[in-house]
């Protein structure tokens, strides 16, 4: 009764909550925040989410000691007419004093090998601590995030933060001192903060990166909803899924499986499930006639022994129930009971499908289409994970899946483009393979996107093996192309894979003897 009343109680966060502050790691419970909105009950939280009631209230237990909500789990609101005033003045217990705001500044979870703190230079340990922590976050912060200063910050303000963060990180304002690597970090840092400044301290460029960083936002968030999808679908995942029997019929399987074990000399038959299309809507007498020959062909029709012995009504059987016999003809080592049930759930499964069972998958099915109708693609996909979480085998499911997710990708590849292009001008080759690599995907007879991954992972000295699999896709799909020939050259001569580069300029040359490009690449392998 307690757990019931729980799951009914709406969760509320705090009003002065910073999620960002919040030290969450598990994906799993970000998506449980995001969808506590003080409305929402518990067990709609639950159901919404594939979670388990209890797996939800073990979450809201540890953000509520992270002092994320804002007090207990309520009922929810009523709309009820208000109660009289009372006749005179109540007496009110004193309000409880409420803590005193602490200006917070936790240092984050350290990203390095700790050991580096304990090199021997003239630092003290919050001098190198801050120099480490910078270093190592260089390729997450953005031109605003390594100047601490907001997207609208003007020029003057652009200009102040970078030179006092040049005289915590120039090294010249260490001059005599010895720093160890400390000395190379601290360069490095040096020179992102003047590239900030050079970019936000200039309109045009300003306004490019400015655009960049929009693009790179949307990317992001539709990557984070993706994830959360997944993160959602894997924790359904674990639960039954598919149609269930109506009433309380698999708890009667359940408990006769696990009351006593078969006989040894006992076997009961494999029921065979065939795959049925949907039928159309039939009246209650068609299902039921529909009910009775399905289970007619199985050898499970009403008049079949039941699988518990007799009991009192409501009540849970007495004895070991009979199992039926093998049908005629059937092979095999004997079964026991408990793989008798599961073929006979499977069989009241898929005639639940046809007399209207419980569809575990269809309320996800059906949240899907109305989010393609609503334009959300993301929020489509994650219904369909969660569709194919609890019913795998639905008949069409995956393959729906997959195509949504193709035009999502179909969708956002000019943006990924845009991105690519940015960070490949800019030298960011780690960043614009992992974009050219998101338009590959969305453009499935683009050669020239996966040409441009297969030399950005070589920029960045990335995997070789993926890049040879996108320079020969690349090739595949344009095999005139020079430039095609010359990219899966490059990569097999970087994997010293001599005679495989040499043997992909040979056909480069054939397309075109005067290219410059080949004849230095060739000249390079001799």
């Amino acid at each position: 009764m307690a757990k019931s009343k729980s799951a009914e109680m709406v969760p509320r966060l705090r009003e002065d909550l910073v999620v960002t502050e919040l030290p969450i790691t598990d994906p799993f419970e970000g998506f449980i925040l995001s969808r506590i909105d003080g409305e929402t009950t518990i067990r709609d939280i639950a159901d919404s989410t594939g979670a388990t009631v209890e797996r939800v209230l073990d979450i809201l237990t540890r953000l509520e000691g992270l002092g994320a909500l804002g007090g207990p789990p309520e009922p929810p609101a009523l709309h009820t007419r208000p109660p009289p005033p009372p006749a005179g003045p109540a007496p009110q217990a004193p309000a409880a004093p409420s803590p005193p705001k602490v200006p917070q500044a936790p240092r984050a979870p350290l990203i390095y090998d700790p050991r580096e703190l304990d090199e021997e230079a003239e630092l003290d340990r919050e001098r190198k601590h801050e120099i480490l922590d910078t270093f190592h976050r260089l390729a997450d912060l953005n031109h605003y995030e390594i100047l601490g200063l907001p997207r609208d910050a003007d020029k003057k303000a652009v200009r102040a933060s970078y030179f006092a963060l040049s005289k915590r990180f120039h090294p010249d304002t260490l001059f005599g001192k010895q720093l160890g690597s400390f000395k190379s970090k601290m360069e490095k840092v040096f020179d992102r903060l003047t590239e900030a400044y050079e970019t936000l301290g200039k309109k045009r460029k300003r306004a490019a990166y400015d655009e960049y960083l929009g693009m790179q936002d949307a990317t992001r968030a539709l990557e984070s909803g993706l994830e959360e999808g997944e993160a959602a679908a894997e924790s359904a995942g674990g639960e039954p899924g598919g149609v269930e029997p109506a009433g309380d019929e698999t708890e009667r399987l359940g408990n006769a499986a696990t009351e006593a074990p078969a006989p040894p000399e006992e076997r009961a038959p494999d029921p065979v499930i065939p795959k049925a299309p949907t039928p159309p809507r039939l009246s209650e007498s068609e299902r039921r006639e529909m009910a009775r020959r399905l289970m007619e062909r199985r050898g499970l029709s009403s008049r079949a022994p039941r699988l518990a012995s007799s009991s009192p009504p409501g009540g849970r059987p007495s004895g070991p129930a009979p199992v039926p016999s093998s049908a005629p003809g059937s092979s095999g080592p004997p079964r026991t009971r408990s793989s008798y049930v599961e073929g006979l759930t499977k069989s009241l499964k898929a005639t639940a499908r046809l007399t209207g069972g419980v569809d575990k998958a269809r309320r996800h099915i059906d949240d899907a289409d109305a989010k393609v109708a609503a334009k959300d693609l993301v929020g489509a996909i994650n219904s369909l994970k969660m569709a194919l979480a609890v019913d795998p085998d639905r008949e069409g499911l995956r393959a729906r899946h997959d195509e949504l997710r193709a035009e999502l990708a179909a969708q956002m590849a000019e943006t990924y483009r845009r991105q690519a292009a940015y960070e490949e001008e800019h030298g960011n080759w780690e960043a614009a393979a992992r974009s050219w690599q998101k338009v590959a995907e969305g453009r499935s007879e683009d050669h020239r996107s996966r040409r441009k991954a297969a030399e950005a992972l070589l920029m960045a000295s990335g995997d070789l093996r993926k890049a040879r699999n996108l320079a020969q896709e690349a090739v595949q799909l344009a095999p005139t192309s020079v430039k095609n020939r010359v990219a899966l050259a490059r990569v097999y001569a970087a994997a010293k894979m001599k005679v495989s580069a040499t043997k992909e300029l040979a056909e480069a040359v054939k397309l075109d003897p005067d290219a410059e490009i080949v004849k230095t690449l060739q000249r390079e392998l001799k």
